[in-house]
C-alpha cells in the first residue's frame, strides 16, 4: 500500500500543472497597467506572478503574498521597485 500512495504522488508531482484553487484574472491587463504607470498612477503586482496586475495594494489572490509596487512593465512582466541602499 505504502508503495502504491508512493507511486500515485510521484506521477501527480511529474504529471500535474499547479492549479489555484482560488486563482483570479488580473483586473487590469497590460495595456492598461503600462497606461496606468505612463500617466503616474501606481500599479501593484505579485513578485511570484510577475504578469497578474492590480491598481490597488493588497495580498495576491494565488499565494496570498503582499503586492509590491511595479516601476514598468517590460515583456507582459512587472519590474519592480527597488529600494537599492548606497
Amino acid at each position: 500500500m505504502k508503495k502504491l500512495l508512493t507511486m500515485i504522488a510521484l506521477t501527480s508531482a511529474l504529471l500535474g500543472t499547479p492549479v489555484y484553487a482560488d486563482e483570479k484574472p488580473s483586473p487590469l491587463n497590460v495595456k492598461q497597467a503600462t497606461e496606468r504607470l505612463q500617466s503616474g498612477k501606481p500599479v501593484y503586482s505579485c513578485s511570484m506572478k510577475t504578469d497578474w496586475f492590480s491598481e490597488q495594494p493588497g495580498q495576491c489572490p494565488c499565494c496570498e503574498m503582499a503586492l509590491e509596487k511595479v516601476k514598468e512593465v517590460k515583456d507582459g512582466k512587472a519590474v519592480f521597485e527597488t529600494t537599492e541602499k548606497k
